[in-house]
C-alpha cells in the first residue's frame, strides 16, 4: 500500500507540472500528501487549490478540515 501512495504522489507532481493551474490536481495531491503524513505540504496544496477555485474542491476542503483538526483549530 505504501508504494501505491508514493506512486500516486509522484504522479500527482507530474500532473502539477503539466497543469499547474488545475485546482482538482492540487487538491487531490494535497490529500495524498496529507494522508502520507506530509501534513504541511498537503495542507499548503489544499490552500493553493482553494485559491484557484473559490468554490472549493472536495479533496481540498477535506484536507483543510483534517489539518485544522490536527492543529486543534475546530
Amino acid at each position: 500500500m505504501r508504494g501505491q501512495i508514493q506512486a500516486a504522489i509522484e504522479t500527482g507532481y507530474v500532473a502539477m507540472e503539466l497543469n499547474p493551474n488545475n485546482s482538482d490536481v492540487a487538491a487531490r495531491l494535497g490529500l495524498y500528501l496529507f494522508t502520507a503524513g506530509r501534513w504541511e505540504e498537503g495542507a499548503d496544496l489544499a490552500a493553493r487549490s482553494a485559491q484557484m477555485d473559490r468554490n472549493g474542491v472536495s479533496d481540498g476542503l477535506l484536507t483543510r478540515a483534517l489539518d485544522a483538526y490536527r492543529l486543534g483549530r475546530f
